[in-house]
This record gives structure tokens, sequence and C-alpha cells, in this order.
């Protein structure tokens, strides 16, 4: 076939036979396209306050050359606090064998932004997990935000992560609920489990998906739902250990996703407690007409009610990495329990480009306010979501989000910045 499009098949037997006709099938031309996977692999701070290196699948992602090709430059980056005297070395591993590092010097007090290059290039699908210690005995060192990014010249084939639970900026990255019987799930307004407003338009040539889950014990149990309808996607994924947060995954098809509905996860205890770290929703395309990169902008916040630079999760625009994609950047906020007062949230550059941030940037003076990204908060009702944009950023610079305070109390999910390149 020379020709994209739907087809199907027709077989004309003897007559003694009734002829068949196939189900419509579509044949694709794959476009080589210039574009980037960005992969959010924290859903809230990790902690280390011994000398001795540990191992946090929280703070771990499933990823590699399998939806991931072309030509490609892989980096990382941190925001990071190492209260020891002496250095502290955050690593990610396969296995035992470490695959990239970042140094954070000893009195990084200020959550500070590192950037980091891998030392073996990721190859078929594989598990990177976070692997760290404290700087010096009586020290914490703490990754507040990490993110794996993959720059793609003439790909056919990418990853997009969609974070679906969070936590505060201060509090150790767990969730528990307790419950007496077999059917008992986490509130699913829960301020820790932001709904998603999933658009298939936005998400086309889907080739597999899946809910990605780190938790502890056999009766910890995560399924992803259509919120609006109220209906369950795919089965359950339930934690593999009685002890440790290694990651779980559940695949399902993509067909299974709405057309147009928010979707959030759910988390259940088959008894006892169920503890969760984070939870999220991996989608693989092949063939790239659409694609949507989304970084965590926000953590949640209980109450938000004094001015605050969320510092502590930095973004950056990749504008350029699209290549002849039409690009348009968004904030995109879910907002809790019922809200009353006067603020604003706004999205701040700084103006730093990652090439010079290699040994760490702790400032957050602002360039610039971005233009259109106000988002005023008043009285919104309990859980909904707002957002601003599109967004007019300046590619690859640096962002933060600014919180401006006038009245009144909110409750904050988290927020994200989403980039949808259309090609």
């Amino acid at each position: 076939v020379a020709t994209a499009g739907v087809y199907y098949v027709t077989a004309t037997p003897a007559s003694t036979y009734t002829a068949i006709t196939s189900s419509p099938f579509e044949i694709l031309t794959l476009i080589p396209q210039n574009t980037i996977s960005i992969i959010d692999m924290i859903q809230g701070p990790v902690s280390n306050a011994t000398t001795t290196y540990a191992y946090f699948d929280r703070g771990g992602a499933i990823f590699g050359t399998n939806y991931v090709n072309g030509t490609v430059t892989w980096g990382w980056k941190i925001v990071a606090t190492n209260t020891g005297t002496a250095a502290s070395t955050v690593r990610l591993r396969v296995g035992t064998t470490t695959q990239a590092t970042i140094s954070v010097p000893g009195s990084t007090t200020t959550p500070t932004l590192f950037t980091g290059t891998f030392t073996t290039q990721p190859t078929a699908s594989s598990t990177y997990r976070l692997y760290m210690k404290s700087g010096s005995t009586g020290a914490t060192t703490t990754v507040y935000s990490l993110k794996v990014t993959a720059i793609q010249t003439a790909a056919t084939k990418a990853m997009i992560y969609i974070p679906l639970t969070s936590l505060t900026s201060t509090t150790s990255s767990v969730l528990t609920t307790t419950t007496t019987n077999n059917s008992s799930m986490a509130s699913p307004n829960n301020i820790y489990f932001p709904a998603y407003s999933f658009d298939s338009s936005k998400f086309k040539r889907m080739d597999s998906a899946s809910l990605v889950f780190s938790g502890v014990g056999t009766n910890s149990c995560v399924s992803l739902w259509n919120k609006t309808a109220n209906t369950q996607i795919g089965s359950e994924v339930c934690a593999t250990g009685a002890t440790g947060d290694a990651l779980a995954t559940m695949a399902f098809s993509p067909s299974l996703l709405p057309t147009n509905a928010q979707i959030e996860v759910r988390l259940r205890a088959t008894s006892g407690t169920a503890t969760l770290y984070k939870a999220g929703l991996m989608i693989n395309l092949v063939g790239i007409n659409n694609m949507v990169g989304i970084q965590r902008a926000m953590p949640a916040v209980n109450p938000l009610a004094v001015n605050t630079n969320f510092n502590t999760n930095r973004i950056r625009s990749y504008e350029t990495s699209y290549g002849s994609a039409t690009v348009n950047n968004y904030i995109k906020c879910g907002v809790g329990t019922a809200t009353s007062g006067t603020g604003s949230l706004v999205l701040k550059d700084y103006g730093v480009d990652s090439s010079t941030a290699t040994v760490g940037v702790s400032t957050t003076t602002p360039v610039s306010t971005i233009t259109a990204s106000t988002i005023n908060l008043a009285s919104q009702a309990n859980y909904t979501s707002v957002e601003a944009g599109p967004l007019a950023t300046t590619a690859g610079d640096h962002m933060f989000i600014n919180y401006a305070h006038t009245s009144g109390s909110f409750t904050i999910q988290h927020c994200l910045y989403e980039t949808q390149a259309t090609y």
C-alpha cells in the first residue's frame, strides 16, 4: 500500500461460501518529528538522613528506547538540598549499576536546581531508581523534584507521563488510608489525588498505556477512574511486596481512555492500611501528530494563605525542541475544597538556561512575569480545575510559580506546566 488511510479486506470465496469483509483498519505514514519526552519522576520530596546509600523506587520510572527513538539527548534535573558539610551524590541506577550522577555540594540549604547527563545512555526500557545518601552524619539530603528529559530528533516514537498524585513540598512522600472492609477507597476528591482533564485529541496515535504505582504492602492497590462518568478504567495494580516501594504497573488498551473527561487514581486497602508514594499514567506513542509534555510546577498546599515562591518545583520551556510543531504552554491547577478570599498564582521567569545551570542555581530572582500566566483565586467550587494560557514564555528559560496573597485561604492539589505541540 502506497498511501496512508483506512482500509478493509474483502475475501470472495467460491460460490458455496459467504464473502467475508474485515473490520476497517488504518495504515499510517510515520513522519519523523523533532520532539521531547518528559518524565516527572517524584510526586513529593524524598529524603535520606543517613550516610548509607538507599534506593527510592518512589523516585523511579520505567523508560528507554522502546518508545523513545531518533537521535536522542538524555538529561535529568533535580531540585535538592544538602544540610551536611560534605557533598552528597544523587544517582539514577538500573539494578545495582549507576547510570547518571549529580553532586549536591555541602551546605546547600536553599532548594537548588542541578542538571546532569547520563553516563550510560538508556537502551531498552528499564526501571530507573533514585539512589542517594546524606552528605554527612546528622545531615539530610532531600530531592524535591526529579525530571528526566529525552530531546529527540527525527523521532517516530515518544513517551508522555501524567502525574496523578501529589504531596506537599515539606512532608514525607507518603499517603495512607485505612479500611475495615474490602471495598473502601480513598475519597476521590482527596487533596492528594488531583484529577487530570483528559482530551484524546491531544494524544493521537497512542500505542500503549499503563498505570504506574509505587506503594508498600500487598494490600495497597490503586486503580484509574473516569471521574466524570465514575467508571473504572482497566483493572487495578497492587504493591508487589510487604516492604519497600517498588514500582508496579497495570497495562491497558488506550481505547479504554475517555474521549474527553476527567481522570484520577483511587487508593484501596484490601485490609489494614494501604500506602501510596506516587501514581501516574504513562502513554506511549507510535507516530507523532500531537505531543504533550508535562512538568510539575507546584505541590499540594493546604492552607495557601501567605505569599510564597514555589522554588522546589522548577520548570523549563522547551519550545524549540518540538521542531516545526505549533507549541502552546499552559499552567493548570487543581483547587481542593471550596475556597474564599483573594489571591493569585503567576509564573515567574528567572532567565537561567540549563547550559549555565550545571553547578546549581539557587536563586529565583525573577527577570519577568510570564504574560498571560495569572490565575486569580476567589470563590472556586469544590475540586475544580483552573488554568492560564497560552503563555508567552521564552524558550530555554527556567520558571517557578509565585503566589500573591490578599485574603482568605485556599487549597491547591497541585499545578502542572503543560506543553501542547501540534505537528
